[in-house]
């Protein structure tokens, strides 16, 4: 990390010598503000046309080979200017404007690069402060060099091209210690970048604020010394030291920024200081003396500062790292686009108004529109950004490190997600969710809300496996602790807590408390499924009972509550039949039966069972229901206002029977022509029949020779990750969706996003033959395939293996995206053949 700052140090400091020399140069030389505005524009406008194909390379390209390369081809030209000029000291001027220009398009893939080694580097939950202190460092730059740009104004020309090539080599040095490191996410176009900096509400204002503040800081830096010279006779030498003094108190003023940020809220910190950057852009204008008018230009550089910080925080929050320099390239694009027009403007109007007339102007203006802007900017504050997903957010760089964590898998297990700090509650009073039991979809749900700012309650158990996750506990604003099975006492809890601290949304955290979270939503009055119908989405039987009544094709069943029942339920379904629980998950207990003794056996071993799940014990209620020969599918979906929209049609690899262990998912499945609109269609009855009226949905399937078959829906997202394959193959995100339409929102501008891949998958690691674990080998080795997003082994050395009858006897995981399903079949066949579970072969206790 220093390395990299000291990287980005040398760079800004070149940088800003030519930005701040060039014009100053141009007027010493020439005595003609125009001559300084068109030295303006023309270092500011050819940087455009290099960010047009700056970020999107980067997408795909090695960071540490564009700095290589770009210090290389800089230094190179500098050689070269610098002899021009001494021998034919007359081309001194064209001379350094070439110079100035090529460094300048050269600077933008360097720019873009060193954002994106920052993201990649520093962790989120630190962005507001390594943001500082880049900035910090970057205002650094900005005071050493304009004292040393005046120095070298009283020295020739050829000095400013060999001080800034000097920087250029130091860089090249430098350039050598960062990781040579490459996105694989895919083919990224400038049109991603376009989407994300101008469809997320949030950025578009930020890009608006910032082109608003460059454009004065263009007219600023072209007019100054026209300004300094009129008025106060100070020459343009000494006003490069009233830049560094200016720019001591920016350095000062920015170690507040995070402080600031977690006082006022990211949207009212970055309103505040738009105004005030234009408020003393307009008192500079105004100031009768040299000293006032330095302390103006202090105070107009130091909130410039703040407001860096609060643009490149807002950037490096919500834009996706597979996106990032193509996001980075259109929001620069954007950004420094009026600082060659303000040059451009004073070259135009340098003869016919004055630069404070003008100055005023722009100022006034900046005023007004922010004034303008801030309602709009607050309330896409807490909206979630319309970004890429990469697996719950880690980065494929990132999941190449091969951290193995060690906890236990549930079916419904959420993605591992880095938390980023939470926006402070704004002044408008952010929604408060209420999430029961944070396990499964309930963890995912907190973190996305936390993401938006929202203010987050878990009720909870807080025991065993309905423990609060770490990573949660300190971030969220309170726990209630409950028991959470007692509705009762969980009713009563929730509505202290109300009283209290009013609840905005409440949502389940997995399909148990489903009901529990339409009940409570219910009883105070907030958006939630209809409580008179939603056993239907929980309970086996009674969804079987709506969805047959509507006429749709569903398995013959029936229900048993002791052994005594099977003879007469295996009668009526007929052989061969399936025994699952009425209301339990992840194949507990799910088998199937091709005779009477076998049906018997498999219920003695449900009921028999002493697994307790989310503290419920296993329980003797089970379905009898008829076996449907075919492939398995889950449909993944929402639905608002009773309507539902399908999302994707995800491909279930199950194991041997007589169990239905899922291995692995493939999103989207590899359908026939017309399957995926057919399956669509019955799932969109089922939804109906069930009467879902808003939220997501986890509908599976069986396609028979008579069509698509229920084999269950929940009112939730899908489990094993398959929220992060949906993401990452259609773009949409099923949390945020969730989110927003109990908030009230719209779903579909929260959940869409970028599609990472054409197809997503996840797959399971299982040694069936193996009742302990003692280690595995090759998993560095699969995160080093190409495609492989995330990969993790959650058994420790002696733990026992759960016998391959339900989602309990899994290693680990991995997910992958590919560009086809063939080559998704392919990777999966790698990703199992390259770790080898218990490699020393001792695989029994």
């Amino acid at each position: 990390m220093i390395l990299y700052l000291s990287l980005r140090t040398v760079g800004w400091l070149a940088d800003n010598l030519l930005l701040f020399g060039t014009p100053l140069l141009c007027y010493r030389m020439t005595g003609d503000v125009s001559w300084s505005g068109t030295a303006v524009a023309l270092l500011w406008t050819p940087r455009l046309v290099s960010l047009a194909g700056a970020g999107p390379l980067l997408d795909r390209l090695s960071i540490k080979h564009v700095f290589i390369l770009c210090d290389a081809v800089r230094l190179g030209v500098g050689a070269v200017c610098s002899l021009a000029i001494v021998a034919r000291p007359e081309s001194a001027l064209p001379a350094v404007l070439t110079f100035a220009v090529i460094a300048g398009v050269l600077f933008e893939p360097t720019f873009v690069a060193g954002e994106k080694a920052g993201k990649l580097l520093a962790a989120p939950e630190r962005a507001a402060g390594v943001q500082s202190a880049l900035t910090a460092l970057e205002q650094a730059a900005i005071i050493a060099a304009p004292a040393l740009g005046g120095l070298l104004l009283l020295a020739p020309p050829v000095a400013l091209v060999l001080a800034t090539s000097a920087g250029y080599a130091a860089g090249l040095l430098l350039d050598r210690s960062l990781p040579t490191t490459r996105t694989t996410g895919g083919r990224v176009r400038l049109l991603s970048g376009v989407r994300h900096s101008l469809g997320d509400p949030l950025l578009r204002s930020v890009v608006v604020l910032t082109m608003l503040l460059n454009y004065l800081l263009g007219l600023v830096t072209g007019s100054a010394a026209e300004l300094v010279s009129t008025a106060f006779g100070v020459s343009a030498s000494g006003l490069s030291f009233v830049y560094s003094a200016a720019g001591v108190v920016s350095v000062v003023v920015v170690g507040a920024a995070p402080y600031l940020i977690r006082r006022f809220g990211l949207a009212w910190y970055g309103i505040g200081t738009a105004l005030a950057s234009g408020g003393a852009c307009l008192a500079l204008t105004l100031a009768p003396t040299m000293t006032l008018f330095g302390a103006c230009l202090g105070v107009f550089l130091a909130l410039d500062s703040l407001f860096s910080v609060y643009m490149r925080t807002s950037r490096a929050e919500r834009v996706p790292t597979e996106v990032f320099g193509s996001t980075v390239t259109v929001f620069g694009l954007l950004a420094v686009a009026p600082v060659p027009l303000a040059g451009a403007t004073l070259a135009v109007l340098g003869q016919h108004a004055s630069p404070s007339l003008v100055l005023q102007i722009a100022a006034v203006g900046a005023l007004l529109l922010t004034l303008v802007l801030s309602p709009s900017l607050t309330r896409a504050s807490r909206r979630p950004a319309l970004a890429s997903s990469t697996a719950g957010g880690t980065d494929p760089g990132q999941a190449r490190g091969g951290t193995v964590t060690v906890e236990p898998l549930r079916k419904d297990t959420p993605p591992v997600v880095d938390m980023p700090e939470p926006l402070t509650p704004s002044p408008t009073s952010p929604p408060r969710v209420l999430v029961v039991e944070a396990v499964s979809g309930g963890a995912l749900l907190a973190q996305e809300a936390l993401r938006q700012g929202h203010r987050v309650v878990i009720a909870s158990a807080d025991t065993a496996d309905r423990t609060i996750p770490e990573e949660l506990r300190d971030r969220i604003e309170e726990s209630v602790t409950v028991e959470t099975n007692d509705s009762a006492a969980l009713l009563s809890a929730v509505r202290e807590l109300h009283a209290r601290k009013p609840v905005s949304a409440v949502f389940p955290g997995c399909d148990v408390y489903v009901p529990a979270a339409a009940r409570i939503a219910a009883d105070l009055g907030l958006r939630g499924l209809d409580v008179a119908v939603v056993d239907r989405v929980r309970d086996k039987a009674r969804m079987r009972e709506a969805v047959a009544a509507a006429g749709l094709r569903c398995p013959r069943f029936i229900e048993v509550t002791d052994a005594e029942q099977l003879p007469k339920a295996g009668e009526h379904v007929g052989f061969p039949c399936v025994l699952k629980p009425v209301d339990q998950s992840g194949s507990l207990h799910v088998t199937l039966a091709r005779n009477p003794a076998e049906l018997a056996a498999a219920y003695q071993r449900l009921s028999g069972d002493s697994f307790i799940d989310l503290g419920r014990p296993m329980g003797e209620r089970a379905l009898v229901e008829e076996y449907l020969a075919g492939p398995e599918y889950s449909v993944e979906g929402y639905v608002l206002d009773g309507r539902a929209t399908v999302v994707a049609v995800t491909e279930k690899i199950l194991g041997p029977e007589p169990h239905f262990v899922e291995l692995g998912h493939t999103v989207p499945a590899p359908l026939p022509a017309g399957l995926e609109e057919e399956i669509g269609a019955y799932v969109e009855d089922v939804v109906r029949a069930v009467e879902l009226t808003v939220g997501p949905f986890h509908c599976e399937v069986r396609i028979t020779e008579h069509g698509p078959v229920l084999v269950e829906i929940g009112a939730r997202m899908g489990g094993d990750r398959i929220t992060d394959l949906v993401k990452l193959a259609r773009g949409v995100d099923l949390a945020r969706v969730w989110l927003a339409a109990l908030l009230g929102e719209t779903p579909e501008a929260a959940g869409t996003l970028t599609p990472a891949a054409p197809v997503a998958g996840i797959h399971f690691f299982t040694a069936p033959d193996a009742d302990r674990f003692t280690g595995a080998a090759g998993l560095a080795d699969v995160l080093a395939l190409p495609g492989v997003r995330q990969a993790r082994i959650d058994l420790a050395p002696g733990d026992p293996i759960h016998p391959p009858t339900d989602f309990r006897c899994r290693i680990g995981w991995a997910v992958f995206t590919a560009e086809s399903h063939e080559a998704a079949t392919e990777l999966r066949r790698r990703i199992d053949e390259t770790l080898q579970v218990n490699p020393a072969g001792d695989t029994h206790a």
